[in-house]
């Protein structure tokens, strides 16, 4: 995703949207806490999200403790990022991201929206640039 953002500079947005499958145990905290730093500042947000993604074998080995420490090494208010990951405003943004993903009948995870088109799965940097390109020539 960093690398087509760089190639397509103001020419696509990437807009992160949770959806925390039952089958992952650590995808529901992971995404409220994701979503709870989100509300500290949006460069930690980016750097955590990172964080997550590149140690995903941490997340599921540790859970809590990883989504802790990794929000720590970054200098997230952990305290704060707790009391907010149980909160409202955490619960109505993944509520309201799953009826999103619901209406875009997305069944996984990760999964893109190109324009009107999907892209589901971990694809090469190559699916992404055809539709990409495919689009901005219309």
């Amino acid at each position: 995703m960093q690398e087509l953002i760089k190639n397509y500079p103001n020419k696509i947005r990437l807009v992160l949207r949770n959806m925390p499958l039952p089958s992952h145990q650590n995808a529901l905290a992971a995404a409220k806490a994701f979503r709870a730093v989100c509300l500290q500042s949006s460069d930690l947000a980016d750097q955590y999200q990172q964080e997550l993604f590149e140690n995903q074998d941490q997340l599921a080995s540790q859970g809590d403790a990883f989504i802790e420490q990794a929000a720590a090494k970054i200098g997230v208010d952990v305290p704060k990022m707790k009391i907010d990951m149980n909160g409202a405003v955490v619960a109505k943004s993944i509520a309201q991201d799953q009826k999103l993903a619901k209406l875009l009948k997305f069944t996984g995870t990760p999964s893109f929206l190109i324009g009107p088109e999907k892209i589901v799965g971990a694809r090469p940097y190559e699916d992404f640039k055809k539709v990409i390109e495919r689009r901005l020539n219309q």
